[in-house]
């Protein structure tokens, strides 16, 4: 019994688990070497310096953050000092527990294994891999999981709702979502999740109603239309450069070859497949709401924006590759290795830029010290991995004292 135990699920978690970690270093190997606090980090140092646990909850640029403040307070928590080293490996847990509750949890997805890996894989730049700030990105994968559930287990999935609501707005599209199947099941499970994910959804709105500022807009003309395709479709197979130009058509021909895969597999496709793709549509219109779409790439401007898009194609075409033949199965699979190797070939003049990324080695632990040691200090941040562009931010040496004494470690 334990030798076939061993040989299962538990076999299958170590893999996952040592590939995750590979993957990881692979695309952010500084940050295992080298990590340090990044951008809207410095905001969760200030609050937890000021009000301790208290600040956890607080939302940060208009939406609540909860698992990233959850990380990052942690490790300040832990050390002062230290708190990057601890803050990435807290991470890199956290990614891994994501990565085995896409093959673990019991949902609807098809090869559940090779959609694990394609969280890994997303053909961006490395943005959202292996840093505390991009965490709650990780936790908004749960409410995907939540949505595409099947059935027992109904504590796990409020889990996952609860941890993913306050932690994305990936909510809001996801309780529309789980309200129109809590409509069509008629279950008090399905209605249960459906109320929690709204009165979630509801705190994230309120909080982005009088927080947070977007500049994007839905398309609402056929250039802005053909930008959205290009970005979001066309760009998942060519945003390094290799059809320059030409983003857009190859958008509408991949539409219309995924739209025919459907349609010819429509009997063989059910409802979940189109609350996958609906997510999807979701997902795109919160990213051109949020920014400006135009000026979004995969590599050199707002990577993040294409982690979700990309990875809801990813599992959309291995569902269509699981009910088809093995043409279209060779199809597919050839097409998403093209794109990875793209992305992994792909070169930029920013050397902090790639699907591999890098950054500037700055000691965190040497100016927390010297912080301690002064009235005032400028504690730096990183933004885009050079030390050339840190993010200032100023405490007193009080507060740097205070969290040197306080920590565990």
């Amino acid at each position: 019994m334990r030798q076939s135990v061993l040989r299962g699920p538990a076999l299958l978690a170590l893999v996952l688990v040592a590939a995750t970690v590979a993957v990881l270093f692979w695309r952010r190997p500084d940050q295992f070497f080298a990590p340090f606090v990044w951008a809207e980090e410095s905001v969760i140092v200030q609050g937890y310096a000021e009000r301790g646990w208290a600040s956890i909850l607080e939302p940060i640029q208009g939406q609540h953050v909860f698992a990233t403040r959850l990380v990052t307070t942690l490790a300040l928590q832990l050390s002062f000092a230290r708190a990057p080293y601890f803050a990435v490996w807290i991470t890199v847990a956290f990614t891994c527990l994501v990565v085995l509750a896409v093959v673990f949890s019991p949902t609807h997805l098809r090869l559940r294994s090779l959609c694990a890996l394609a969280v890994l894989l997303v053909p961006t730049d490395a943005e959202v891999f292996a840093v505390a700030l991009y965490v709650f990105w990780w936790a908004g994968i749960l409410l995907f999981l939540a949505l595409l559930w099947d059935r027992g287990l109904p504590w796990l999935r409020a889990g996952y709702i609860v941890l993913g609501g306050l932690s994305s707005p990936l909510i809001g599209p996801v309780a529309i979502l789980l309200a129109a199947r809590a409509t069509l099941e008629r279950t008090g499970i399905s209605l249960c999740m459906a109320l929690l994910s709204v009165g979630l959804a509801a705190v994230q709105a309120g909080t982005a109603y009088f927080y947070m500022t977007n500049t994007g807009e839905l398309p609402s003309d056929i250039a802005l239309l053909n930008t959205a395709v290009a970005r979001f479709i066309g760009f998942f197979y060519f945003g390094s450069g290799w059809l320059p130009d030409r983003y857009s058509l190859l958008g509408y021909v991949l539409l219309v070859a995924f739209s025919i895969a459907v349609w010819v597999r429509r009997d063989r496709l059910d409802r979940y497949f189109l609350l996958l793709v609906l997510m999807w549509g979701a997902v795109c219109a919160l990213a051109a709401v949020r920014v400006p779409i135009a000026n979004l790439h995969p590599f050199l401007a707002g990577p993040r924006y294409f982690f979700y898009p990309f990875l809801l194609m990813t599992w959309a075409g291995l569902w269509i590759a699981a009910v088809s033949g093995p043409i279209v199965k060779s199809i597919i699979a050839a097409a998403y290795i093209a794109a990875v190797w793209f992305a992994v070939s792909y070169e930029t003049n920013n050397k902090y830029l790639g699907f591999t990324r890098r950054h500037d080695l700055v000691d965190w632990s040497a100016h927390a010290k010297r912080c301690a040691q002064s009235e005032k200090y400028v504690m730096p941040i990183h933004t885009i991995g050079d030390a050339n562009v840190l993010w200032p931010r100023e405490m007193t040496g009080a507060q740097c004292r205070a969290l040197l004494e306080k920590s565990l470690f």
